[in-house]
């Protein structure tokens, strides 16, 4: 053994002879760094007493601090928030960071990440802190510019500024200090405003690409802009790039840097625009991409095989994509997330699917593809990817059967197919290894296309099931018994599912804690499920916790329970429309300050409505029509400033609309049709409610005129005044109907609430229009209708032409007034009428020849008035043969009549026609000239060549004048 050998042995030994008294007699903290830290101390607010143990001579051995065992200088301070600010507030330390923390020369680790200073500016001491190696200062409540001070710490490794809470804004306009990080490998500095660091002068590119040691480079929500031009020519080392969430134009890779140590790169909900670029092609060392969430466009480029290490690909919510799924994503066996959602991807997905399973090891868990344009079947071969968790396909038009292979999934959580047109039947085969499933939803397009057929006995192999849809599925007639075993339902939707049985006793006690209920549009019996069910074995409510219930259009019966607000106090949407539920309307409903949708239509309820309408501020949508309710609107409902839709039609109210229903500004529909209103049309409907697109009326008394001040509404799309006791001239401004005279449909109903996760489209089910005598119900299509009807009144005057501008209008009934004079000439531009109703008017004159432009007409009724001459034909018209379009029109003549015109009877024709028999006899002259000057031409032309064919001193002559004029020319050029 060498001395130098035996020297370190004992030295080995040595060390770990003393190792453990070392550690029981570490060194003691520096009086200096005590002090420090407890002048720190004394400006920090602790509510919670965090800091409680900073106390005695040792402030190594105090909480949160940690120094070196030898030399004892504080090297550690980890401050940190352990919870939530959002939800814990009092345990944020707050007040200010004293300067005393400077004196912490060895400090290498600082973290107050989670604290709340309230506004106040950054320390610029943190940048004297030459040792430290972690700084972590995110969510602190700093504001104002980033000290470039920071800049100073050479030795810094990881620095994390990270400012989500948006009261305090924190910017740094120039990005040029973080040059002299050079240590740095972690940048973070998300929604810090880093707009004027994106400008020319400042650019933050050219300084994040001096920092040759960064592997992780975080900016996301934080203003950048213009062009983003991945060109990093030092960042060789960087691995992970976060840049989401700004305001990015365009995406431009240099094909000719390398970023080899690439992971991650995230561009997602930037602003990026055109086509995805090609270059991408060229980082094989990515495993995730996200380019979800920009402007990209055109299809998917096969560039992904070289990315044989990518295991996450989101192009989603792009919108523009188009074309088929790339071949080459099938082969990428390392894959485990695709999504591809709300695109315009077209084709099946079976080449992909039978791709991946065809690897030998494929680990594809998560497959997004809903809302695209996708077609075809759902391949057997899914059930292949034994790894897969989350199937999304809804909002396709894939078509066939539900594969029974889905059933060998083991893995599978969530499976959503909705809006597809699924066939077939789903039995207990589809489950029968399912046992993680948690989310099923399915809801074919085609109305009961899709049978669930289980034994009444089944016990599913899973038990954690949290969101149920069958909706649009058969599932009926029995209540599902099966679900009962499903103890974690928060969600359950059958919707049109042929159900035709009670809703069974278990039911309220196992889901006392459900949170969405929908059982609409099927023929359940029982009490309406809302109060305290007594026969229930747990003596709970079903109501406890629901926020969403609709049972409308059932058999329930019942009332509403006068302590709604007690079993219900958390509903945001309740709708037990169309089944047989009476007594009157508690006013402990109005206690439901959450409540946002209030649907009560088409039951047997009575009495006159609660005062008491001022608490729910909430409420978009109050829809109590078709009901025996009676009495005076109260004014409390006017207090209502959230609502959009007031539906009361079809009931026995009277009196007056109260004046403070002006304030309901948001409104866009009012339907207070069929009732017993006594007044005047009030003038404030046109005045204050701007936003109004439906205004149904009809089939009251209200009297008077009709005011001026209604065409300033010029978001109205439906007007329903008939069956009133109107008077007056129909107003001449109603050109100022803007959205009459659109030719685009506005998608007008769509109501967002917090309760619902997805959009609701609602539609006044008793909106009705007069069409071809009888009244029809509009539901899908109502926002594609355009409407005035005015008949059943004592309107008087003419139709004024103005009318004859909404180019929009589907449907004009003027019908059972005193109107008189002439049809407008002009009827004929009313391209889109689909409907036109002048009957039982005093109208005279000619029919115009301009009606024949109705190429959309189906309905047209002129009778009884005083129209003269004869009856206009051609296009539409000829499809309208029924005579009793015209009767009650003696000096009408010709087809569909039996009254044969007379020669003196012939109409004139309309002006558009003579102009094109003007025009035609115009191009028939311009032809007879052109023909003229062609045959002058060429008798002229072959006369002259004729002539000199035969006399041969004229054919010299020419020839010599050809030739002198050549010579002429020559010697110009030459001169």
């Amino acid at each position: 053994m060498t001395a130098t050998t035996f020297i370190h042995l004992s030295l080995f030994l040595l060390l770990g002879f003393l190792g453990p008294y070392a550690n029981a007699h570490r060194a003691s903290c520096i009086p200096a760094e005590r002090r420090a830290l407890l002048s720190l101390k004394n400006d920090l607010k602790d509510p919670s007493s965090r800091l409680a143990s900073w106390q005695g001579e040792d402030c190594c051995g105090w909480k949160y601090v940690h120094c070196n065992n030898i030399s004892g200088h504080v090297e550690k301070l980890d401050l940190r928030n352990p919870l939530n600010y959002d939800t814990y507030e009092g345990d944020a330390l707050g007040g200010k960071v004293n300067p005393s923390l400077m004196e912490l020369k060895y400090l290498e680790y600082l973290d107050l990440s989670g604290n709340c200073f309230k506004g106040s500016k950054m320390p610029m001491f943190f940048g004297s802190l030459k040792q430290l190696r972690h700084l972590y200062l995110s969510d602190t409540c700093f504001s104002g510019q980033v000290p470039p001070q920071i800049g100073n710490l050479s030795n810094l490794n990881y620095l994390n500024i990270t400012c989500l809470r948006t009261a305090w804004e924190l910017r740094s306009d120039d990005l040029q200090w973080i040059s002299g990080l050079a240590s740095l490998k972690l940048l973070n500095m998300d929604y810090v405003n880093l707009s004027r660091a994106s400008s020319d002068d400042h650019h933050w590119l050219l300084h994040v690409n001096k920092l040759s040691s960064l592997t992780g480079l975080h900016l996301t929500n934080s203003l950048l802009q213009g062009s983003l031009t991945l060109s990093f020519t030092n960042l060789t080392n960087l691995s992970f790039l976060d840049l989401s969430g700004n305001l990015f134009s365009a995406l431009v890779l240099n094909p000719f840097v390398k970023l080899d140590s690439l992971v991650t790169l995230n561009l997602n909900l930037n602003n990026f625009k055109g086509s995805i670029p090609g270059a991408l092609a060229n980082i094989t060392s990515l495993q995730q991409l996200d380019l979800s969430g920009n402007g990209l466009r055109g299809p998917i480029p096969d560039i992904f095989v070289k990315m044989t290490s990518l295991h996450t690909l989101n192009l989603g919510s792009n919108k523009n994509l188009v074309g088929g799924l790339p071949k080459s994503l099938g082969g990428l066996c390392q894959l485990k997330t695709l999504d591809l959602s709300e695109n315009a991807i077209s084709g099946g997905i079976s080449e992909f699917v039978d791709g991946l399973s065809k690897c030998a090891n494929t680990s594809f868990e998560v497959l997004y593809l809903q809302k695209n344009n996708l077609t075809g079947p759902l391949p057997d071969s899914l059930g292949h990817l034994n790894n897969l968790t989350n199937v999304k396909l809804g909002g396709n038009k894939m078509h066939g059967h539900i594969p029974i292979s889905l059933g060998r999934l083991s893995r599978l959580e969530e499976f959503e197919a909705n809006g597809n047109s699924w066939e077939g039947v789903i039995s207990e085969a589809h489950f029968v290894t399912l046992k993680n499933l948690k989310r099923l939803s399915i809801l074919p397009s085609s109305s009961r296309s899709l049978v669930i057929n289980v034994s009444s006995n089944w016990i599913p192999p899973f038990s954690g099931l949290e969101l149920i849809d069958l909706s649009n599925c058969q599932v009926g007639p029995l209540f599902p018994s099966w679900i009962r075993t499903q103890r974690s339902l928060h969600q359950i939707t059958f919707d049109n599912a042929g159900i035709i049985d009670t809703l069974p006793d278990w039911f309220t006690s196992t889901y006392a804690n459900l949170s969405f209920l929908v059982l609409s549009n099927n023929q359940i019996r029982g009490t309406v499920p809302l109060k305290y069910n007594h026969e229930s074995s747990g003596g709970t409510s079903l109501s406890s916790q629901i926020n969403v219930l609709d049972v409308g259009n059932n058999s329930f019966s019942g009332n509403i329970p006068s302590n709604i607000n007690e079993t219900m106090p958390m509903l945001t949407h309740l709708d037990v429309s169309r089944s047989m539920v009476n007594g009157a309307i508690p006013s402990s409903i109005c206690s439901i300050t959450s409540l946002g949708i209030l649907i009560l239509s088409s039951n047997q309820l009575s009495g006159n409505l609660p005062h008491c309408w001022e608490n729910l501020g909430a409420l978009q949508i109050l829809d109590l029509s078709n009901n025996s309710l009676s009495g005076t609107i109260p004014d409390s409902l006017g207090s209502l400033g959230s609502l959009q839709f007031l539906m009361l039609s079809r009931n026995s109210f009277y009196g007056e609309l109260p004046l403070s229903i002006q304030n309901c500004s948001q409104l866009r529909s009012i339907d207070l049709g069929e009732n017993n209103f006594s007044t005047e049309l009030p003038k404030w409907i046109g005045k204050n409610l701007a936003s109004l697109g439906i205004s149904r009326l009809r089939l009251n008394s209200f009297h008077g005129g009709i005011p001026q001040e209604f065409c300033n509404l010029s978001s109205l799309r439906i007007l329903d005044l008939a069956h009133n006791e109107l008077s007056g001239a129909i107003p001449h401004c109603f050109d100022n109907l803007s959205s009459m005279i659109m030719v685009a449909p506005v998608n007008q109903f769509s109501v967002n609430t917090s309760s619902i996760s997805e959009q609701i489209v609602y539609v006044d089910d008793v909106t009705l229009r007069v069409i071809k005598g009888r009244e029809l119900e509009y539901d899908k299509n109502l926002r594609f209708l355009v409407s005035i009807d005015l008949s059943c009144n004592h309107l008087s005057g003419g139709i004024p032409m103005q009318l004859t501008n909404l180019q929009g209008l589907s449907i004009l009934n003027l019908s059972v007034n005193s109107l008189t004079g002439k049809i407008p000439e002009k009827i004929g531009s009313l391209r889109r009428l689909e409907s036109l109703d002048l009957s039982r008017n005093q109208l005279s004159g000619d029919i115009p020849w301009s009606i024949s432009d109705l190429t959309s007409l189906n309905h047209l009724n002129l009778s009884y008035n005083e129209l003269v001459g004869r009856i206009p034909s051609g296009n539409q018209l000829q499809t309208l043969a029924d005579p009793s379009i015209y009767e009650g029109n003696s000096k009408l003549c010709g087809l569909p009549l039996s009254l044969k015109c007379q020669d003196n009877e012939t109409a004139q024709a309309p002006n558009h026609v003579n102009e094109d028999i003007e025009e035609d006899e115009e191009g028939f002259e311009k032809k007879r000239f052109f023909v003229s000057m062609a045959v002058g031409f060429v008798v002229g032309y072959f006369g002259l060549l004729g002539t000199l064919w035969i006399k041969k001193a004229w054919r010299n002559a020419c020839s010599r004048y050809l030739e002198g004029m050549v010579e002429r020319v020559q010697l110009l050029r030459r001169n």
